[in-house]
């Protein structure tokens, strides 16, 4: 009876094991680095401007296979650099990710810090 009780255990367990394994998802399909590169005030114009001088494995590789916005508009009003940054790398509105200036004022210090 015990050695039966030791078996099921020992079959729980490695059913556990297969169906963990079986259930995960490939890695394939993960990205394995992410790179988000902003230049503030960079016309998209001069990326082609100076697309000879890139290195293959560059800004040109970042341009072939990557993601390129040549044209962004913000629908928030008085836009700064901090709120700007925040807004691209989250994809929220200052309302979710709490950046609506380069500045704020912190409670504590009673001072106006940088954001």
């Amino acid at each position: 009876m015990k050695n039966m009780i030791k078996l099921t255990q020992i079959l729980i367990v490695l059913s556990g094991i297969c169906l963990a394994y079986a259930q995960s998802p490939p890695k394939k399909s993960q990205p394995k680095l992410l790179i988000a590169i902003t230049i503030d005030q960079l016309r998209s114009d001069y990326l082609q401007l100076f697309f000879d001088g890139f290195g293959e494995h560059g800004f040109k590789r970042l341009m072939r296979d990557g993601v390129l916005y040549t044209d962004v508009c913000f629908e928030i009003p008085h836009i700064d650099k901090s709120t700007a940054a925040a807004t691209v790398f989250t994809g929220a509105t200052p309302f979710y990710h709490s950046i609506a200036s380069d500045y704020v004022y912190n409670t504590r210090t009673k001072k106006i810090v940088s954001s």
